[in-house]
């Protein structure tokens, strides 16, 4: 029986930030990087945040939807369901 799974999870970005976190908010998960959005560096440190949130490596985390865009929809593979 294989207990790895895959999780969508609806993220809003928030670029610029003086502090990088996550938190959950009532309107959903919300990431904030210090990083701006230019050549790629915030999509970046989003999936290096994600990768570290939930503990898996960084290569089974994908950005599915938003790239250009605050609102993304991330594919995380690779967590072990209890």
């Amino acid at each position: 029986m294989d207990a790895e799974k895959q999780t969508r999870i609806q993220l809003r970005v928030h670029t610029g930030s003086a502090r990088s976190r996550i938190e959950q908010k009532d309107d959903g998960l919300h990431l904030y990087t210090g990083k701006k959005p230019l050549q790629g560096e915030a999509n970046s440190d989003v999936v290096r945040m994600i990768s570290e949130y939930f503990n898996v490596p960084k290569k089974n985390v994908e950005i599915i939807r938003g790239l250009k865009s605050r609102n993304k929809l991330i594919l995380v593979r690779g967590l072990i369901s209890l």
